[in-house]
């Protein structure tokens, strides 16, 4: 799976969204997020604030654990400020979940490794 560069969507290479729900999804928007921050020279733990658009917030909050552990997976252990926002629907009818992100970035791009990979 990859990510879609003209939408920053999560989606499969084809540009469908992924399937298996609302967990998949988050993996695959928080992927993407993460690689557009690294295509501009940033880091994970450089986010300082996300917002996650969720459709169902019961099954968001039913699959907490494994949406953390998908974050600490992906973004390691630090967690920018956050807010979930329950929202009737996405743009596209299959999608269940989008993240947008806020990161400070150096003036001068770092070769340091993040600590979550």
């Amino acid at each position: 799976m990859t990510m879609d560069p003209t939408t920053l969507r999560h989606c499969t290479a084809c540009g469908r969204i992924v399937d298996g729900g609302i967990v998949a999804q988050f993996g695959q928007a928080l992927a993407n997020l993460i690689m557009a921050l690294e295509a501009a020279g940033g880091r994970p733990d450089q986010l300082t604030q996300v917002t996650i658009y969720i459709v169902d917030v019961p099954a968001y909050k039913a699959a907490a654990r494994e949406i953390g552990q998908i974050w600490r997976r992906l973004a390691g252990r630090e967690y920018p400020a956050a807010a979930g926002i329950g929202v009737a629907r996405l743009w596209d009818d299959d999608a269940l979940v989008e993240i947008a992100g806020v990161a400070m970035l150096p003036d001068e791009p770092t070769d340091e490794p993040s600590s979550a990979w």
